[in-house]
């Protein structure tokens, strides 16, 4: 038999508590975050669309918009300002048919992190032309800043996350969506022509993953602080 078709009730559950007043039918389960990626994309960007997508970033974010027939403006990254992109040429960028900002948090390549007040800032630039912001999220837990999820701070944000990177487990390809009712509404009829479901056997170990994630991110971060100090010392 298939597994379950927007993962397990167990698995959903399990990922709406890693964020604050989510619900499970709000959560599809996806073939990692790049799945989840190509899903909101596919499902919500249409020919004639204007996007903003932080840049560099990881390619998806901007090169699928193009792809779909959307207009892409870049939103370059600045080495003076904490290698995070001003939010006053985010105003210069935005227009009345601004239809998604794509962004990264905490950043790939740079790891340079939207806190809680510049998220709301970001939030609240989009709500005045009711943009999405499309937010992955895979790196936001190695974050020891106050770094809410996109889902947290803005009705229109879409978070994107996986058991890939801070969690390890790149070889089940489990991720996730996390968007309000209506977007999570507009994205299950589009899944079904993307993936199905995960295999049943991924979502047992992403479920496992899940119920001990804060064993798993200790070890993790514990690995980082160490190898980091490490390359501090060789780079000296």
């Amino acid at each position: 038999n298939y597994g379950w078709i927007e993962g397990s009730p167990a698995f959903k559950k399990s990922v709406s508590q890693l964020y604050t007043g989510v619900k499970p039918e709000q959560i599809l389960q996806t073939n990692g975050a790049t799945g989840a990626n190509l899903l909101v994309l596919y499902g919500l960007i249409e020919p004639g669309d204007h996007v903003i997508s932080l840049y560099p970033t990881y390619q998806q974010l901007y090169d699928i918009p193009k792809s779909l027939g959307a207009e892409v403006d870049l939103w370059q990254i600045e080495e003076g300002n904490g290698w995070l992109p001003d939010l006053e040429k985010l105003r210069q960028l935005i227009r009345p048919n601004t239809k998604m900002i794509c962004i990264n948090n905490a950043n790939n390549p740079t790891g340079a992190v939207m806190d809680r007040a510049y998220l709301e800032e970001l939030a609240e630039i989009a709500s005045e032309v009711g943009a999405y912001i499309l937010s992955d999220e895979v790196y936001r837990s190695f974050s020891e800043l106050d770094v809410p999820s996109i889902i947290e701070v803005y009705d229109k944000g879409i978070a994107v996350n996986s058991l890939s990177k801070t969690y390890s487990l790149p070889g089940i390809r489990v991720g996730w969506v996390a968007a309000n009712h209506q977007v999570t509404d507009i994205l299950r009829d589009y899944r079904d022509y993307t993936m199905i479901c995960a295999g049943v056997f991924d979502d047992l170990v992403a479920q496992l993953a899940l119920a001990h994630y804060q064993e798993i991110l200790e070890r993790n971060r514990r690995i980082l602080e160490e190898n980091l100090a490490i390359l501090d010392q060789w780079i000296e």
